[in-house]
């Protein structure tokens, strides 16, 4: 197949699940359409590329899917969309894996989530790379969250990851509302949030805990280098 989505059209259609991506640049937004596939690339990250041309959401999985629907060893690239350059996650629970995640946009009347925007889900997030992803940076108060990833409702849990150079008004590597996250064992660094809220811009270079939740537990993670232009460098709570 020439593109990837058309093989998890026709991996579902024969009941394997499983799709093994050569390398190349694929030029393309892919839906995993609520099924337990597992796609991956055979060559790993740096050499397989999936390229949403800056035209929407580069992946989208909003149909349910569980943890066994994986994405794992793609650079995911060039999103641009309201919600969720990179990922587009509702409702659903998949794991995202190993993968590069970069220059991906969120911008519009939300801007949130540039490499991954996740609601009311369960989702694994490990090992993956996010870098250079922005939501908005420098825009307005309401929106403009989560530069790598944006978390409202749900318990994800985002281990092992580096983000590093991710932008965003609040949040500028993870923001976080309502959510019983485990952010455990990641490099945090050289982040960046600032909006145009004279006292509230800006908060949480690194992590922005929003709303916050009784179980949601950040631990073990090198947090450093994070700029926010009013509070919370690091972490803002």
């Amino acid at each position: 197949f020439h593109l990837i989505q058309d093989g998890i059209d026709a991996t579902v259609l024969m009941g394997c699940y499983e799709v093994e991506v050569d390398e190349g640049r694929y030029l393309e937004h892919i839906d995993t359409l609520g099924y337990p596939v597992h796609v991956y690339s055979r060559v790993g990250p740096s050499d397989t590329i999936i390229d949403g041309t800056s035209s929407g959401t580069v992946v989208t999985i909003d149909t349910g899917e569980e943890r066994d629907t994986i994405i794992e060893g793609f650079t995911i690239t060039f999103g641009l969309a309201d919600r969720g350059g990179g990922f587009n996650l509702v409702s659903t629970s998949p794991t995202i894996t190993g993968n590069i995640i970069e220059w991906n946009e969120a911008a519009g009347s939300l801007g949130i989530g540039a490499g991954i925007c996740s609601f009311y889900g369960d989702p694994l997030i490990e090992d993956n790379l996010f870098q250079f992803n922005d939501a908005c940076w420098g825009g307005v108060e309401d929106g403009c969250d989560g530069g790598g990833v944006m978390v409202r409702s749900g318990a994800p849990d985002i281990i092992g990851n580096t983000f590093e150079s991710n932008s965003a008004g609040d949040g500028g590597a993870l923001w976080l509302a309502y959510a019983d996250a485990l952010v455990a064992n990641n490099i945090i660094v050289g982040n960046m949030a600032h909006d145009t809220d004279p006292e509230e811009a800006g908060q949480g270079g690194g992590i922005n805990i929003q709303i916050g939740s009784s179980d949601c537990v950040v631990t073990n993670n090198i947090i450093t280098d994070n700029v926010a232009s009013t509070h919370g460098g690091g972490v803002a709570v």
